[in-house]
């Protein structure tokens, strides 16, 4: 038996510059998902979103930040320079605490969106 894990950016009103910058090509749902997996001949075996709790600042980043479709070569790369940087300690350790908080309660609470979903499939080898 195959088993597949994927992990990969959710809902697509959460697009941004960001997205392009590291290359991703679309976002998905867990229905997106799903429907994938079954055309490749995979069963779902489940999935969730996650980084539920960090989504309320993704969502003030896009009012906060320019579109993608605004920005040319060079100004693309000096918001990518300034955005993706090493956060500062006390940052860091509130988006960790965020993340340890979120992960427990996400077995027992399915959470109706977040920055990120993941499926897991079953087919045959």
């Amino acid at each position: 038996m195959l088993l597949a894990i994927v992990t990969c950016p959710a809902f697509s009103w959460f697009w941004s510059y960001s997205d392009r910058a590291v290359g991703h090509r679309r976002r998905c749902t867990k229905r997106d998902l799903a429907r994938l997996a079954s055309q490749s001949g995979l069963e779902p075996a489940g999935s969730a979103y996650f980084m539920f709790l960090l989504s309320p600042l993704l969502v003030l980043s896009r009012f906060l930040r320019p579109h993608a479709e605004t920005l040319d070569g060079k100004d693309l790369q000096d918001t990518i320079r300034r955005t993706y940087r090493i956060p500062t300690a006390i940052v860091d350790e509130l988006l960790a605490l965020a993340l340890a908080v979120e992960t427990p309660v996400g077995l027992w609470v399915p959470f109706p969106w977040g920055t990120s979903v993941h499926g897991v499939f079953r087919g045959r080898a």
